[in-house]
This record gives structure tokens, sequence and C-alpha cells, in this order.
């Protein structure tokens, strides 16, 4: 089947089944309480964050011309595999691109080499509020917070805000990052069905509350960890200011 079928043959069976099978259980309110962290002050953060991410993007070329759809969600995916590869690395979830460099030389993602007593994140924050350019943050859940950036900057195209939902993405079988990663990519993929089929794609949840709870599983994980979502979105927002036009061109 050619993938351009997949509008008609969606909306079809969406009608068919009357939005009863495909994803019902894809959300679910959940009892799960890993971690304590202020969700809805989290969404307020970040949709503040949306003019100025999304005004970024346009200034480094990626919405000049027609833009795919498809492409866009596609680099959603490509983050969230991203952050599987530092996860299967081993690598910590936040940590300085200079390790083994001259500014960090022994940076082992949980404190400064040079400052011990400093965080990665506050030696971030130190030398973003100091009108340095940011060493590159690398880590897990710093290319979780690449796929929000990328949701926000298409939300703002969109002239959209996230949603503060009580639903979260159902239970993973396993409990590692992998299979939190698997539910992210199904979320993602239901979210750009929905869209592309204008709501009938046998599922019980529209785009925008499908981005909203991935953007919330992101979130509780990073809390999980001890970090908060805005304060790395924020980060990697300011190394992203100071990239060259198109990352040095890349396609897209």
């Amino acid at each position: 089947m050619y993938i351009h079928d997949v509008e008609e043959l969606a909306a079809k069976r969406g009608i068919e089944r009357g939005k009863a099978e495909m994803a019902r259980s894809l959300l679910a309110r959940s009892e799960r309480s890993d971690n304590v962290y202020d969700y809805e002050k989290v969404i307020a953060d970040l949709n503040a964050m949306i003019p100025a991410i999304h005004q970024n993007a346009v200034d480094h070329g990626w919405w000049e011309g027609d833009r795919s759809f498809w492409e866009i969600y596609s680099l959603f995916h490509s983050e969230l595999s991203e952050a599987l590869e530092e996860y299967r690395n081993g690598e910590p979830v936040i940590y300085c691109n200079q390790r083994g460099g001259d500014w960090c030389p022994n940076c082992c993602g949980d404190a400064c080499a040079v400052i011990p007593e400093m965080s990665c994140v506050a030696c971030f924050a130190q030398r973003r509020d100091a009108g340095k350019v940011p060493n590159k943050p690398e880590g897990v859940i710093v290319e979780l917070a690449d796929v929000v950036i990328r949701i926000l900057d298409y939300l703002g195209k969109e002239g959209m805000q996230l949603k503060v939902i009580e639903e979260e993405l159902a239970e993973a079988e396993g409990e590692g990052l992998g299979d939190r990663i698997a539910v992210l990519h199904c979320a993602l993929s239901v979210a750009w069905l929905q869209k592309k089929t204008g709501g009938n794609a046998a599922a019980d949840y529209d785009e925008l509350t499908l981005l909203s709870a991935a953007v919330k599983e992101i979130a509780a994980y990073t809390a999980l960890h001890g970090h908060e979502l805005p304060v790395i979105v924020a980060i990697k927002h300011a190394f992203n200011v100071t990239r060259s036009y198109k990352h040095g061109g890349k396609v897209i």
C-alpha cells in the first residue's frame, strides 16, 4: 500500500469502528505517583517558551518554503531515538559535550569537574547567564527535551499551546526507558494519524491531547531524575540560538 493511501483508509476504518479500537488504551487515567512535581506550572512555563522557540526555528531557516508535515513528525521520532541511544550507551541523563575537552575535562554528568560542587545544569545556566556561548548539553533528558522543543515549535507554527490533561500515557510492559520510548513513539504516531485524517483515525484522543500526553510523560521522567523540564528545555534552547543557519546545512 502506498503510504499516501493511509488517510483514506484510516478515515474509512475510523468511521466503521466508531473510534472504538485502534488506540483506546493508549491514554489512561493513572494512579501512578512516581514523583511529585508541579505539572500545571511545567505546562505554563513551556507554553510561555513557544514564541521564542518557534521564532528561533524561523530565524534558522527551518520554516522556509513548504515544510512537510510528515517531516515534522519524523523529527519528533528521531529525537526519541537519540534519547534511546544515549540510554543504550549508558550515558548520564545530562552531561556536557566538552567532556574530555578544555572546559570540563573530566565531566561525569553529575557534577562539573572544574567546580565539583556545581551541577551540570547550573554550569550550563551560568555560562548562558554570563553571555558566553553555552556548551552543548547532552544526555537522555536533553534528547527528550529536544522532542519537546520540536513539539513547541510545531505548536507555535499552528497557533496552539499544550493542554493540561488528567490522562497519562498507558503503562509500558516493562520498567526501562526503552519501554517508555516505545509508548511515546506510539502516541506520536497516533497524533500524526489524527492530524492526517481529521480525527477519524479510530482513536479516542485528538492530536493536541496526544502531544500534550507525550510532553507530560517526558516531564514526569525528567522530574524523576531530579530535574525540571522547562529548565532543561531553556538550556538547550539557549544553545540552539547560537547554532548556525540550518545547523550547518542540514536538509531537514
